[in-house]
């Protein structure tokens, strides 16, 4: 601070001389202080500028004393309730995630699904002596063997590392951040930046407040000197206001100006009223397409079951068996697609007309699709 002053001093009396022999040309000894100080100064002309170079001394300032508020803001949640609150509330979060989600559904549960899907898929194809079909129950331990060392290997210590952590880490971190926020305020906000800015200050303001020219609006080029606020906009702001006050009440637009707001009026209304008119033929119409579509689909199921048996005695007499149909699922489903059924009409007449379930394992998988027991058991989770 000893510094500053003497700064500060001593550009002001240097100012003495060269305003003495300069005139009205340099900065007097006013503006050279304010820029010194605050990084901006007022010109001849009233108006306010600021320099983008020149942070000042008094900014820097405030802003160390907002940084350390801030530190000793952050301190106080040591003395909240609802610090303590929150601790208790994520660490119940942890504490059911361990328990629940990661060992009694994903280990526990996922496990015991996958070994009970793995073998009812092995059953299907078994009994349907598909190709391989001998090997559907060692595939179906690996498979399954496979999620469930990946589950239990997952599952079972996550739990216990997350559980572990809902009595440790949690407190710990709630216990921590308060007194981490309060030194990163104190150090970068409260310290760092403010001595780096008046340091730079005490660098860059004093040679440009002994050498600087009155500032005026044509030396402004709005970033690096910024004319930051004219007086005289408050006189022409008065101005503007008495002259356009002086027609804008006039009899003529005023009675114009209210038969126009009660035709607006009108229109909204008019507007309002047929809005409601059309919202309420457009529920007639939606209750009316939802009755159809209700309708539609179950004339659908009911003519799929009835005459399903004849087409499939239809084409079983052409050759065409269920397995072998089964193979030509995607071109069925797009000729029904094609005939205006949904996703799932047309899946579930394919199901009828085939008798295969399409939800099994591998029926619905592109030709050229492989796997593993790796694969497997990722596109499953």
């Amino acid at each position: 601070m000893v510094r500053w002053r003497y700064i500060i001093w001593l550009v002001l009396g240097m100012s003495l001389a060269t305003v003495t022999r300069a005139g009205d040309y340099f900065l007097d000894g006013t503006q050279k202080a304010d820029l010194i100080l605050y990084g901006r100064m007022t010109g001849q002309d009233g108006a306010l500028y600021d320099v983008w170079v020149v942070p000042g001394y008094v900014p820097p300032a405030r802003n160390a004393r907002k940084g350390w508020a801030n530190a000793g803001e952050s301190l106080k949640a040591y003395g909240r309730a609802g610090h303590y609150r929150k601790l208790g509330k994520t660490s119940h979060q942890w504490l059911r995630f361990a328990g629940k989600d990661l060992l009694q559904e994903f280990a526990l549960a996922g496990t015991g699904t996958a070994w009970t899907e793995a073998l009812d898929t092995a059953s299907q194809r078994v009994n349907r002596r598909v190709f391989g079909w001998w090997f559907a129950y060692p595939w179906a331990v690996i498979e399954a063997s496979t999620e469930s060392l990946f589950r239990t290997g997952i599952g079972i210590p996550g739990s216990a590392l997350t559980a572990v952590g809902s009595f440790t880490l949690v407190p710990a971190a709630y216990f921590v951040t308060p007194a981490v926020m309060s030194v990163g305020y104190a150090a970068i906000p409260g310290t760092a930046l403010p001595l780096v800015a008046t340091t730079w200050n005490t660098v860059i303001a004093p040679p440009l407040a002994l050498a600087g020219e009155q500032p005026a609006p044509e030396r402004a080029d709005g970033f690096w000197m910024k004319r930051v606020k004219d007086p005289s906009e408050d006189d022409i702001r008065a101005r503007l206001v008495a002259w356009q006050s002086q027609w804008k009440d006039d009899a003529e637009l005023a009675a114009m100006r209210e038969a126009l707001a009660t035709t607006d009026r009108m229109h909204a209304e008019k507007i309002t009223a047929l809005r409601a008119e059309i919202d309420a033929e457009e529920k007639l119409r939606r209750s009316a397409a939802e009755a159809f579509e209700a309708q539609r689909r179950h004339v659908v199921a009911k003519k799929t079951v009835e005459q399903a048996p004849l087409l499939r005695k239809e084409l079983a007499a052409q050759g065409y068996t269920p397995a072998r149909l089964q193979t030509q699922r995607g071109m069925l489903k797009n000729i029904l697609l094609e005939q205006g059924m949904d996703e799932k009409e047309a899946a579930r007449m394919l199901d009828v007309l085939v008798g295969i379930d399409s939800d099994a394992p591998g029926q619905k998988r592109d030709a050229d699709e492989k796997t593993d027991p790796l694969l497997q058991m990722m596109d499953r989770l």
